[in-house]
């Protein structure tokens, strides 16, 4: 035998597919009820005409009635919310200027913030396309005393931070630069990534074709060899896998091709068209090159090590070279220090914080909206009163009508939501042409399903907020003055407060809105100026 609830889910189930008879047993079951009760007030003695009328009233509501029943073979939340939706809908077709007017206000809101959280998503929450990005760090040198900040390391630096500590896996280092591609016409400039044989085994990213060079090609004047980007592959070679093995003249040199690199590389140091090693002259480790800062050097910290094991290590190792200076030298060095900072953060440089100021931004913008979307419905629900009388006295009760205004509210929401993440399809496009030249990787910052997900939320969460206290107040129904015929219909004191409050917040964050993007625009200025 089934469980009792099971059982119950099984019946709702087949319920379904036979509503229309169900309906009709139900309809006939009252009518038998009242006319067995009409029949009794009969024989009791009521009169004919009196008696239909006094059966109803003892019976009581009819409507609940069903409903209570209908309860024990549907799915009542369902039930509900497909009504509310019907009816929601219904009622936004019959007001369609108030719907228009609605639904492009919080479209303008939703879409503002849609688009500028893509651009979050993308440079700022979107995780890094290699192994474990938590756990690789870049190296930086301070120097205070010579306004040196953030600044890239020296051979004699790379070999000296890459002793083992107990807290690095692995360590590379690379430089940026210009190789002319030649032999072939016209001598084509490339950007070129001179890159230690622990680069890419460190990031955790493989060739999508041959290999990566060997430690012994990272030698001095040993490994001609070289990786292509994915591009140039397809410019050159026409993404013939037979490339791998030919040779190309780089600066009129012989390399031979080794592999192609993936996309995933061009996300994390974009613009990069081809790879070739590092290969450092033995002179390049010696003392005197201690000044020459001219490498990037990455980290992968070992498994459970924190970043703050880290910098201890760093600060050992920065006492160590001060010490090992002469000590005339030892005051430029005042406050030296080797800084380790997450590749992520790393790659989004300076633009974190204007990012997340315009989202702050564009948030203000949508709760003004929802406080113009709330004065609306509060000045339509003065139009609604009768409506709302008569279905209160119809019995439904005070949380039905509120539940009822909030669907009709998140419909709307919704409706401005899809029209807002089309807008955003817009907006992404013009933020990307303004962005400014260090925003990491603009060409994938696009609308995906975590920004869907996001406008969803945000137009559900607006459609409660814009909609509750409307709703609340529309829900206070006076039966007796509501449903006088011809009664004039005017705002109740506590609608009336609620529309000065909703102003006054508007008012509030129009001011906070001005403030907020006079500081952006300082801070913009600042940067500028230090460009």
């Amino acid at each position: 035998m089934l469980p009792e609830s099971i059982h119950g889910l099984w019946l709702r189930i087949k319920a379904l597919f036979h509503r229309r008879r169900l309906e009709r047993d139900l309809a006939e079951e009252l009518e038998f009820h009242l006319a067995m009760r009409e029949e009794k007030l009969a024989d009791s003695g009521v009169a004919a005409e009196e008696a239909p009328h006094a059966a109803r009233r003892q019976f009581g509501n009819a409507t609940r009635a069903k409903e209570s029943s209908r309860e024990l073979w549907t799915f009542p939340l369902a039930e509900t919310l497909w009504q509310d939706i019907r009816y929601g809908l219904r009622q936004l077709r019959r007001s369609p200027g108030f719907a228009i007017v609605a639904i492009v206000t919080l479209a303008l809101g939703i879409g503002a913030n849609t688009a500028i959280f893509s651009v979050v998503n993308s440079v700022l929450l979107r995780p890094l396309p290699i192994h474990d990005p938590s756990r690789v760090v870049v190296f930086h040198l301070n120097v205070p005393k010579i306004r040196l900040l953030s600044s890239t390391v020296s051979p004699p630096n790379f070999r000296a931070f890459s002793r083992d500590t107990g807290v690095f896996e692995s360590t590379a280092a690379f430089l940026e630069g210009g190789l002319y591609l030649t032999g072939s016409g016209q001598a084509q400039r490339l950007l070129a990534m001179h890159a230690s044989a622990t680069f890419l085994p460190l990031l955790g990213i493989h060739p999508i074709l041959g290999r990566t060079f060997t430690a012994a090609e990272d030698a001095y004047d040993q490994g001609h060899v070289a990786l292509l980007s994915q591009e140039l592959w397809k410019s050159a070679f026409g993404a013939s896998p037979k490339a791998v093995g030919k040779r190309i003249q780089l600066n009129d040199e012989s390399y031979r091709i080794i592999g192609v690199l993936p996309p995933s590389l061009e996300i994390v140091y974009p613009h990069v068209q081809l790879m070739v090693p590092l290969a450092l002259p033995p002179k390049a480790f010696s003392d005197e090159n201690e000044g020459n800062l001219y490498l990037h050097m990455l980290a992968r910290l070992r498994s459970g090590v924190t970043l703050k094991q880290v910098r201890a290590a760093l600060a050992v190792e920065a006492a160590r070279e001060i010490v090992s200076i002469s000590p005339q030298e030892r005051p430029v060095l005042a406050g030296f220090s080797i800084e380790a900072v997450p590749l992520m953060e790393d790659r989004v440089g300076g633009v974190s914080r204007p990012l997340y100021l315009l989202l702050g931004a564009v948030l203000l913008v949508l709760l003004i909206a929802c406080a113009n979307v709330a004065n609306l419905l509060l000045a339509r629900a003065s139009t609604r009163s009768h409506e709302m009388a008569i279905r209160a006295a119809m019995g439904a009760g005070r949380r039905r009508v509120v539940s009822q205004l909030l669907t009709e509210s998140v419909l709307l929401s919704l409706a401005g939501g899809a029209v807002g993440f089309l807008f955003a399809w817009w907006g992404i496009s013009a933020l990307v042409h303004l962005a400014p030249a260090d925003l990491p990787h603009p060409e994938t910052i696009h609308p995906d399903s975590a920004v869907l997900a996001f406008t969803f939320l945000v137009s559900i969460l607006a459609g409660i907020l814009f909609g509750l206290a409307p709703a609340l107040v529309s829900s206070k129904v006076g039966l007796a003055d509501s449903l006088k015929e011809g009664a004039r219909s005017s705002p109740s004191l506590g609608r009336s407060r609620l529309r000065r409050g909703l102003i006054l917040s508007e008012v509030a964050l129009t001011f906070v809105l001005l403030v907020g993007a006079g500081l952006l625009l300082r801070s913009f200025a600042k940067l500028l100026a230090g460009c």
